[in-house]
């Protein structure tokens, strides 16, 4: 399953958990301060792994390109034992 684009992350895991069978794959994403914080708190709790991805896009920059960054992504992932 993949989570993402805001809402009631809380209320979502709860409801993907309980949908899940054995050895499913629950996934996580969020760009905000408190959707990465809610992970967080639920990886601490539950296990599984928390990552940041970063990306940068190129673009110009005068007569030459540079990086400019995007949004890092919080993500985490669970498995169903």
């Amino acid at each position: 399953m993949f989570i993402g684009g805001g809402g009631a992350v809380t209320d979502i895991v709860e409801a993907c958990m309980a949908a899940l069978s054995p050895s499913g794959r629950l996934v996580a994403h969020g760009v905000t301060l408190e959707t990465g914080r809610t992970l967080t708190d639920l990886h601490r709790a539950l296990g599984g792994s928390l990552s940041r991805i970063s990306i940068d896009s190129a673009e110009p920059l005068g007569r030459f390109w540079s990086w400019r960054p995007l949004r890092p992504v919080v993500q985490w992932a669970w498995v169903k034992a």
